[in-house]
């Protein structure tokens, strides 16, 4: 067991000799026909080196030729200038390093036969052979008037109505003997009783409204008007007392025509709804003021929404709003627009609007969270596609497809967006043909092909041992 073992070791060692062996082979070939190529045409090495990476992508045959190609062109053109390939903004009269990143800097050509780039009048032209247009898929889209609309989502939350709310207070101050009403959740209806409370205060304005009676009816026939006059003012005065204490007309009507004083005085529903909140039970003492129910009429509710200000200028009060629950998937309700707050939250920077619901059956909660979709229709206008638009922040540049791989940057001012298209106020013209890929590609082309970009300034030349401003474009 133990030779043959040995021997197994033994074949295994040898194998792997003979495979290091091979690879070993294999890249010294490969190493020694690098250097002999290298020998034999170190212009080739540089050109590869120096060549757009983005031109090595060919296939086959196509990508040897595009070299070989590239090779006798730049032979044959004269040099501008030496520049960064990562900050266009040097420039130099010669080979060298860049004072920024210390690379080795690439020659700007005269002409440039797959891309040639032109500034003209403020704007920024370029030219680009079918290859490099392919290689960028590069793609192009119309300006056009188009009818859209803007979709305005956001998130809400159900509250009570709040001239649908009623705060029922005592009138008079007393104990509590009687709850009509004990839980809160209770439905209730208008001029449903409430509560009784017995008030000293109020049997005494009782009997003293009984004794103005009484001194009416002995002065019936008296023959003095102002002893008449005396005795209606004090039944004015003590009925007015009890309408001010809270007994009804009807009440008090009872007590004129029993002449007996209460001792309690009962407390009705003064709207019909829900009681959302209950602070007296059976055998408290109350004071005049005192919170005794809070009832909503939850038939319709509210649904308040904050909108950002950047979308402000859509909304407006009547428009109709589109509202989904999480608790009612699939269900769409419509409400309406009735407000929007004169001020801004200057927490969450948005203004809140309010939306009126029917909610006759009741399935609306408030503090429920609701999604709020407000759909604005823009009408007629002028639209390029939001892709088209390089935002510089103050200025904000579309390139133009002129045809045969002509590519021009021109400035544009744009209005809100809505469904992925800017609303063009100037700068571009019905039929325009923009391009909507690879637009930054092509800015950046026109920046190492001319050294001015159309979204940022022109190139500064830089003399050999300056260190240059920063650039305003891309650093490192």
């Amino acid at each position: 067991m133990c030779d043959s073992g040995k021997h197994t070791w033994k074949n295994l060692s040898v194998w792997s000799l003979v495979w290091w062996i091979g690879v070993g082979g294999g890249l010294g070939s490969g190493l020694a026909y690098a250097a002999s190529s290298e020998a034999e045409n170190p212009a080739a090495m540089d050109a590869t080196t120096m060549h757009d990476p983005t031109m090595e992508m060919g296939e086959g045959g196509e990508h040897q030729g595009d070299k070989e190609s590239g090779e006798e062109s730049e032979k044959e053109r004269k040099i501008k200038y030496w520049t960064c390939g990562m900050h266009p903004s040097v420039r130099a009269e010669g080979p060298g390093k860049c004072p920024i990143c210390a690379m080795n800097l690439v020659p700007v050509y005269e002409q440039a036969p797959e891309g040639e780039a032109s500034e003209t009048s403020g704007s920024t032209r370029i030219k680009l052979s079918p290859r490099e247009v392919r290689l960028a898929d590069v793609r192009t889209d119309m300006v056009r008037v188009r009818s859209l609309h803007k979709n305005i989502r956001v998130v809400g939350k159900v509250t009570y109505d709040e001239r649908r709310l009623a705060h029922v207070a005592a009138w008079v101050g007393g104990r509590v003997d009687r709850l009509f009403v004990n839980f809160t959740g209770a439905e209730v209806v208008k001029g449903q009783p409430l509560l009784q409370i017995y008030s000293p205060d109020l049997v005494t304005t009782q009997e003293e409204y009984l004794l103005a009676l009484e001194t009416l009816d002995k002065v019936q026939n008296s023959r003095i008007p102002d002893t008449m006059e005396g005795a209606r003012s004090l039944v004015r005065a003590a009925r007015k007392r009890l309408l001010l204490w809270g007994i009804s007309e009807q009440q008090v009507a009872e007590l004129k025509r029993n002449r007996e004083a209460g001792t309690h005085v009962t407390i009705y529903a003064p709207i019909g709804g829900t009681v959302i909140k209950k602070k007296v039970r059976e055998g408290m003492y109350v004071k005049e003021g005192h919170t005794l129910f809070d009832i909503a009429d939850l038939s319709m509710v509210w649904v308040y929404a904050d909108i950002y200000e950047h979308d402000l200028s859509w909304i407006e009060a009547g428009q109709k709003a589109m509202v989904t629950f999480g608790a009612y998937p699939g269900e769409i309700f419509h409400g309406t627009i009735t407000f929007v707050d004169p001020f801004l939250n200057p927490k969450t920077r948005s203004v809140r609007v309010r939306i009126e619901l029917s909610n006759l059956d009741g399935r609306f909660k408030p503090e429920m969270f609701a999604d709020v979709d407000v759909r604005v229709p823009t009408g007629e206008i002028l639209t390029v596609p939001k892709t088209a638009v390089l935002d510089t922040g103050p200025r904000k540049i579309a390139y133009l497809d002129r045809g045969d791989g002509q590519f021009v940057g021109v400035e544009v001012k744009i209005g809100p967006e809505a469904e992925g298209y800017y609303s063009v106020l100037s700068g571009l013209s019905p039929g325009d043909r923009v391009v909507t890929t690879a637009n930054f590609l092509i800015d950046s082309q026109t920046q190492l092909l001319t050294g001015a970009s159309a979204m940022y300034g022109g190139a500064k030349e830089v003399k050999e041992g300056e260190t240059p401003a920063p650039a305003i474009g891309h650093q490192h």
